[in-house]
């Protein structure tokens, strides 16, 4: 009966109000014009339905005007142009973009062609100006899905290489900078294309004291998303998405699991003050189950659907 109500309730709520996701995937025509994104520095066409970084050696942006967040998950995919005139390339995202006319006061991230050699081979994560992470996947590639994903000063930066929907690569970094509300975009150097863009105004994070995802551990996941409004998360084995008309799309599959976690403790309930929230799940004791991979994410909901989170992949180990 839960179940029921909760799924009544979150399509109802979906009619009521839109959760202002926003997605893109550069359906222009060639040329400078791309959609409602602001040049904010470089000079950036659209190439193939992909947003072309300027075939320059210079750090560039494309801005979101209608996108103003301080805690957000974005993300898009990068692929190397072999036509740019340029081999040094890097292409991501940017969030809390104040100052990308002049490249400070900014969070980015990059995958990179960090030796010229045709393909991406490092993965960084940048506050401009000040610190920044980085690390190298396994086997370098010449396209890559990127994600940006931030609560206050804890940023992540996933990536997967080889489009399987699995990480191959999770970075961890600690911002120096205040956070602040501020413009997402994208970021981009040399000629990179750009593609899919998209965005979730809730975060979903794993705490970071979670053991390793073993059979017989408890997982717990911190939410950020609007202070003071409802909170429904929910897992599943899948993220084809579960589309809610105007209010955007559950980054989460229609499966037994799905049903199942809508009847999980403290899967629902209150965001605080602060827009705080979290859950746990205990993954079952049961050896065979390793290898397995769930995904969880969360929308919240106040006369309507308010925010819908990324999805989040665990693989069990």
């Amino acid at each position: 009966m839960r179940r029921f109500m909760i799924g009544a309730a979150l399509l109802a709520a979906a009619t009521g109000a839109s959760a202002q996701v926003l997605t893109d995937s550069f359906t222009y025509p060639d040329g400078p014009t791309i959609g409602t994104w602001v040049e904010a520095k470089g000079n950036w066409n659209t190439v193939s339905n992909q947003a072309e970084a300027e075939q320059v050696f210079s750090w560039q942006y494309l801005t979101h005007p209608s996108a103003m967040y301080k805690d957000v998950a974005c993300q898009c995919v990068v692929t190397y142009n072999a036509a740019s005139t340029q081999a040094l390339q890097f292409g991501g995202v940017a969030i809390r973009a104040t100052g990308a006319a002049t490249d400070t006061n900014l969070i980015m991230c990059k995958f990179q062609d960090n030796d010229s050699s045709g393909d991406f081979d490092r993965l960084y994560i940048y506050d401009r100006p000040g610190t920044s992470t980085w690390a190298d996947p396994t086997t370098p590639s010449k396209q890559g899905l990127v994600r940006l994903l931030a609560i206050d000063t804890r940023i992540v930066c996933q990536l997967d290489t080889d489009g399987d929907g699995a990480w191959d690569l999770v970075i961890n970094h600690t911002s120096s900078q205040a956070a602040a509300s501020g413009p997402v975009g994208l970021s981009g150097f040399g000629g990179a294309l750009l593609d899919d863009f998209k965005l979730f105004n809730a975060v979903l994070l794993p705490d970071t004291a979670n053991p390793p995802a073993n059979p017989g551990t408890t997982q717990q996941y911190v939410m950020r998303g609007n202070p003071g409004d409802s909170f429904q998360a929910a897992l599943s084995l899948g993220n084809s998405g579960i589309p809610l008309g105007a209010a955007g799309t559950i980054p989460l599959s229609l499966d037994p699991l799905l049903q199942t976690s809508l009847n999980f403790r403290a899967f629902a309930g209150t965001l605080d003050a602060n827009g705080d929230g979290s859950f746990t799940f205990f993954i079952p004791s049961i050896p065979a189950l390793v290898g397995f991979r769930y995904y969880a994410a969360f929308v919240t909901i106040n006369a309507g659907i308010t925010g819908i989170s990324n999805d989040h992949q665990v693989t069990i180990i």
